[in-house]
């Protein structure tokens, strides 16, 4: 079984800014993922982050791994 690699993610939003971000996009079939640290800071107001640790879908008997997900306002 393939293990995705530990991946460290951190985004800034400025005003008015939408962003996803995966940790593990892609996960390939029977794959254990990564784990983890999403990390998302905004600045500025009607910003919007979407922080998912994994795939939007796991395949088959993929796992997910012990992802950290932060959303911040600075």
């Amino acid at each position: 079984m393939r293990h995705m690699p530990d991946d460290t993610i951190t985004v800034t939003l400025s005003e008015d800014t939408t962003t996803t971000v995966f940790g593990d996009p892609a996960m390939p079939i029977g794959a254990w993922g990564g784990n983890d640290s999403l990390t998302a800071t905004i600045l500025g107001s009607f910003s919007v982050a979407n922080l998912i640790g994994e795939d939007a879908v796991l395949q088959r008997n993929s796992h997910g791994g012990n992802d950290t997900l932060v959303a911040k306002r600075a």
